[in-house]
């Protein structure tokens, strides 16, 4: 399946956004782009205490994922005790604490993490987790600037490649654009079934940067601009239904 994903998912922004050193922190009151859909629960804990659940909101970024929780009672980062898998932050209290709490939340799972920063304050513990760092593949950079070539408007487009950590038997390609560090990126996401099928990703690529000419009607420029080879996939993947491309033009 190749797969143009939306302006409004975690994995594409039609908003600017600033270097991850000079971004605001957020507000407890901010609205999470994942959210996990649970009520406060009281658990027993070993018979003798109770452990309290606690909901975690999540904020994605190109580079960075930021996990909120209110905590209340606690005061100090190193109460917790925070274990990260492939797709899933599990995060608890230490024994030792006073009240006793527990919070799982899914992670995006295109990504793998590590944990940067934790703080507490007000009882309301904000963790920094850094996402993976790029693939170095030669050859699909080299595709990716015989397709900028046609596009001489953009200004300082790179291309970030990242391993996808989904499962193997997964063949999907999802692409996005946005901005890292202050500047325009094109993203493709690569499961390890389609390493070496670099000229698939081709169309991908011209989709995605005819989202920079025209955010509200990407095929537009696409076929405008893509050359006749990537054209021809673009069709036959969309007359089987394996491509999808929506922008929420409320963004827009």
């Amino acid at each position: 399946m190749l797969r143009s994903i939306p302006p409004n998912t975690a994995m594409r922004s039609t908003r600017p956004t600033t270097s991850p050193s000079k971004r605001e922190k957020v507000a407890p009151y901010r609205k999470p782009q994942y959210k996990k859909p649970t009520n406060r629960k009281i658990m027993p804990f070993n018979g003798v205490h109770t452990v309290e659940e606690v909901q975690l909101d999540l904020f994605d970024d190109i580079e960075k994922l930021e996990v909120m929780g209110n905590f209340p009672g606690i005061c100090d980062a190193l109460s917790f005790v925070i274990q990260v898998t492939d797709n899933e932050i599990l995060i608890t209290t230490k024994p030792d604490t006073e009240r006793k709490y527990i919070a799982t939340a899914k992670l995006p799972e295109a990504y793998k993490y590590g944990i940067s920063n934790v703080e507490v304050k007000n009882s309301i513990m904000t963790l920094l987790m850094e996402k993976t760092n790029y693939e170095n593949i030669p050859e699909l950079e080299s595709i990716f600037q015989e397709c900028l070539k046609v596009f001489p408007e953009i200004p300082d487009v790179e291309l970030r490649v990242i391993a996808s950590r989904r499962s193997e038997d997964r063949d999907s390609l999802d692409g996005a654009m946005g901005k890292a560090n202050g500047k325009n990126v094109v993203i493709l996401f690569i499961p390890k079934k389609l390493y070496g099928h670099w000229e698939a990703f081709r169309p991908i690529i011209y989709h995605e940067l005819s989202h920079y000419i025209n955010l509200k009607n990407p095929d537009e420029v696409f076929y405008e601009r893509a050359d006749k080879k990537s054209i021809e996939l673009w069709d036959m993947l969309k007359k089987h239904n394996v491509i999808e491309c929506k922008v929420d033009k409320k963004d827009v």
